[in-house]
This record gives C-alpha cells, structure tokens and sequence, in this order.
C-alpha cells in the first residue's frame, strides 16, 4: 500500500499564489517593507518639487486583505481623533478652576463697562456715544474682552438702559 508521490508544479516557485491565511495572520512582516519576508514591493519616486509617486505591488491574492487593512486603518484613525476632540473637550469642561476664573473675569469686565459707562453718562453723553467711548476705553486699558456688542450687553444686564418710571 503504497507511497505517495508527490506531483511537481510546473510553475517556478516565485510565481506561486501567497498563503493568503499566512499573510493575514503574519501582518508585521507583510506589509513591513524592512521585513525579509516582506511580499509587498514599495516603489517612491520625486515627480516634482514637494510630490512624490508611490507604487505598491501586491501579490494577487493579497489586494483585498491590504485594502482591509487600509480601510481598517482609516477607521481607527477616525475613532482615535474623534475620541481625542472628546477627551479634550471634557476636560475643558471639568477643569472648573478655568471655569470659575473665566466666570470672574467677565464680572471684573462688566464691572468696569459699567464704571464707564456711569461716567460718560455723568458728564452728559447720551447713551449710544457713552457705550461707544465705553468700548473705546476699555479697548485702550487693553481689555480682551471689549467688544461693542459685549459691551453693550454688560451694561443692558447691568440695568443702565432701563427707563427709570414715575
């Protein structure tokens, strides 16, 4: 009961279809054009000033295992910059001694609006031209805040430009 022989192909051996489940399971020495087992071939090449030409070639079998991985990749690069903006976002959010120091230099800020705004009024401005030299002074003590609009704001919350009734 015999032996077996075993048939000799008539393709060279380096024309031969990759193990496709060697090649999946063995990514760092695939792709790694550094690796000796490497059966990706990188070509770049200077096409112009600042562009390069980059080709690779895949054996066969490969194509849809390395758009996978490309594809994968991809996917987790989102995921990582999507988590990153999340993670910095909050902890915008929960560094409260940032907050609570913000929060005192807009009352420090709409403190001083009104301040001068009372004495621009006080010296007969009427209100328009008050606000507008109010946001000018506060523009040249180099104010960061001081802007018509918050300006404004900050004396209309003070009460300023309410009609005082009879």
């Amino acid at each position: 009961m015999g032996t077996r022989s075993q048939a000799v192909s008539p393709i060279p051996s380096s024309f031969a279809a990759p193990d496709v489940n060697r090649l999946l399971y063995d990514l760092n020495s695939v792709f790694n054009p550094l690796h000796p087992g490497c059966e990706v071939s990188f070509q770049v090449s200077a096409v112009r000033e600042g562009y390069v030409f980059l080709s690779v070639a895949l054996p066969e079998g490969l194509t849809r295992a390395y758009i996978a991985l490309l594809e994968s990749m991809t996917l987790m690069l989102r995921s990582v910059d999507v988590k990153a903006r999340s993670a910095a976002a909050q902890s915008k959010v929960c560094d409260l001694s940032v907050q609570e120091r913000n929060i005192q230099r807009v009352a420090d800020f709409e403190a001083k609006a009104v301040a001068h705004y009372d004495r621009f009024i006080a010296k007969g401005c009427d209100s328009a031209e008050a606000v507008r030299l109010t946001n000018a002074a506060l523009k040249s003590e180099g104010e960061s805040l001081a802007y018509y609009q918050w300006v404004k704001d900050a004396i209309r919350k003070a009460g300023r430009f309410r009609k005082h009734r009879r």
